[in-house]
This record gives structure tokens, C-alpha cells and sequence, in this order.
């Protein structure tokens, strides 16, 4: 005959209205949550599943055997590294970024002086504003700005007589030269930059697919749990 504990740890009835409920208020909480705080969770059911033999002798009773769990566990560890994977990558960009501005800051004032410049020489020579792209409103996007900066410089020191002339205010070939390299280390720092998000892009996607995994892993799981530990609500809660 089998006793009523034995009942109790390998047959399970449906839970009442009011686990229910909690359980199901749980699970959205769960889906509220930012990345960190469910992998927390994770960790915490895991973690009481690994401590508790009881726990995981139920939950092997349903399916969920060591085989299971470690499969869950190798789900948790490469969520993490992506997790840890992505937010360096971000980082990266970030840094990035923020060398970018530090540049190509320096190369719009140097620009738009040599432009200030360029008015006052060619100011009866409106072909050679219109050689250099002085005489266009200036751009508003990156790309099309460092564009318009690379024609002026390209075009000015490719022409003696539009250097000869920014000369009269000491805007000589030397000194162009050097804004034109302040200015591709400022587009170098771009490219970087726009490496440094694609690879945060990809980093990301990855991340979330390996989140994905893990969560739908845990929704499985907490849908069993429900009904193995349907008469034993603490153990429930080691889980969910």
C-alpha cells in the first residue's frame, strides 16, 4: 500500500486557484524583468535545483533529469558570456564614439575657419568657392559633413592659387596640410566606430537569442514545477 508521503513526492494534483494565480503573476514579473535580473533568477533555480536532491528528484519524475538540467545549465552559462559579450562590445562602441566626437570636434572648428578664410580670399572668385564647396550650406549629417570637409581640403592643396591666396592669412600649405590629417584621423576614428557598432549590433542579436533560449527553457520549467510541486508550495518557490 502506498503511504500518503510517498504520494506526496511522485504524484501531483492540479494547483488550486489561488497558486495559480500567484504562479501566473510570477511568470509575468519574470517577463518585466531587465536581462541581469532574470539571469539572477536563473541563477536561483538552478542554483536550489543543483542543492536539493528532492527538487531534482521530482523534477526528474516529470522529465526534467540531470541530462535536462545540465542542458539548463549550459543554456544559463552561454547567456551570461553573451550577456558579458555584448555589454563589452557596447563599451567598445562607446569608447569609440566618444574618440570620434574628441576628433572630429577639433576638424569641424579647423574647417569651418579655413571656410571663414576662403570666403574672404575668393570673394570675387566665386568658382573657386564653388571648387572648394564653400559656397554650400553646411552639412547635417556625418557622412555627408565629411564629405563636403575631405572635398575642401582635397581641392585647396590641389591648387597653388587658392593655397597662395588663404596664405595672405596665414592659411599656407602647412597649415592646411595639417587640418587635412587632424581631419582623416577624425574619419579613421569613424570607421572604427562604425566597426565597433556593427559588431555591438551582432553582439546583441546573439545575446538575445541566447536569452530567448534560456527564458523559454524557464517558462517550460516553470510550467512543470507548477504541477510537481503542486502540494508543496515552498519547494515551488525555490524555483519560480
Amino acid at each position: 500500500m502506498t503511504t500518503t508521503q510517498e504520494n506526496s513526492n511522485t504524484e501531483a494534483t492540479a494547483p488550486n486557484d489561488t497558486e495559480e494565480t500567484q504562479t501566473k503573476a510570477k511568470s509575468k514579473a519574470y517577463q518585466r524583468q531587465n536581462i541581469a535580473q532574470r539571469l539572477v533568477i536563473n541563477k536561483r533555480a538552478l542554483d536550489n535545483i543543483r542543492s536539493s536532491p528532492e527538487i531534482a528528484g521530482q523534477l526528474a519524475v516529470f522529465g526534467y533529469t540531470p541530462e535536462k538540467i545540465s542542458s539548463y545549465e549550459k543554456l544559463y552559462t552561454e547567456a551570461v558570456e553573451a550577456n558579458s559579450h555584448q555589454q563589452k562590445e557596447f563599451g567598445e562602441k562607446a569608447e569609440a564614439y566618444a574618440e570620434f566626437e574628441r576628433l572630429f570636434s577639433v576638424s569641424k572648428k579647423n574647417y569651418s575657419g579655413a571656410v571663414s578664410i576662403a570666403k574672404i580670399a575668393f570673394k570675387k572668385q566665386p568658382e573657386k568657392l564653388t571648387r572648394l564647396g564653400a559656397d554650400q550650406a553646411k552639412k547635417q549629417t556625418i557622412s555627408g559633413l565629411i564629405d563636403q570637409i575631405q572635398t575642401f581640403y582635397d581641392n585647396a592643396l590641389a591648387d597653388e592659387s587658392i593655397i597662395q591666396a588663404m596664405s595672405v592669412y596665414s592659411y599656407d600649405q602647412k597649415k592646411l596640410s595639417g587640418f587635412k590629417g587632424d581631419f582623416l584621423n577624425a574619419v579613421s576614428a569613424y570607421s572604427n566606430f562604425y566597426r565597433e557598432n556593427t559588431e555591438a549590433v551582432l553582439a546583441t542579436k546573439f545575446r538575445d537569442e541566447k536569452i530567448e533560449a534560456l527564458d523559454e527553457f524557464y517558462s517550460d520549467l516553470i510550467t512543470i514545477s507548477k504541477i510537481a510541486f503542486a502540494n508543496n508550495s515552498q519547494m515551488l518557490k525555490e524555483i519560480a
